[in-house]
């Protein structure tokens, strides 16, 4: 479980990264800053989601031939557990807080590409006497999209219903059902 979503996770920060530093000419524009931070959500979204979704259908035949018992919740509770990783820099940004060190603000925001313009919106500053609690609390908020992909995508997973499949495939009964 632990390996599973660390190794997804990190691959959402590579993939984000690459979008993030290769599109930076799109940061001074507002509708490029949307743009970024749109595509590096739903990338990261997408990365979990399709791990825990091939889990969850792995899962599902160990259920039906009786090697475990099933736990419809494990996507979820890995998705927890996957929050791990950035509530220890979440740590860290409070440590630099109370510190009044500002340079761990600029990196806080760098190993955070996938919500990097959204913690700009909650922390625009790197003064860290101008972040209050609640823009911590904002900032720690955003990491919910964790849980909720892992939870989603072993629970669609497990269920074998594979909305990759009903995006791009047609059914052709509906198809030429729609011509007549």
């Amino acid at each position: 479980m632990l390996w599973e979503i660390v190794k997804a996770y990190f691959y959402t920060i590579i993939v984000c990264s690459i979008i993030l530093f290769s599109t930076t000419f799109l940061l001074e524009y507002l509708a490029g800053r949307i743009f970024i931070q749109a595509a590096n959500l739903m990338i990261s979204c997408a990365i979990l989601y399709a791990t825990f979704w091939f889990e969850g259908d792995k899962e599902k035949n160990y259920v039906q031939f009786g090697r475990i018992e099933p736990d419809l919740n494990w996507g979820l509770k890995a998705g927890l557990v996957g929050m791990f990783i950035p509530m220890i820099t979440m740590l860290l940004l409070i440590a630099a807080i109370v510190t009044k060190l500002p340079d761990f603000i600029v990196y806080y925001k760098l190993i955070n590409p996938h919500i990097n313009m959204l913690i700009n919106i909650f922390i625009p500053s790197l003064d860290p006497s101008q972040i209050s609690f609640v823009n911590i609390i904002l900032t720690a908020a955003l990491y919910l999209y964790v849980p909720i992909s892992c939870g989603l995508g072993y629970q669609l997973g497990y269920r074998r219903i594979s909305l990759s499949e009903k995006m791009v495939y047609v059914d052709k009964n509906k198809k030429n059902a729609k011509k007549k």
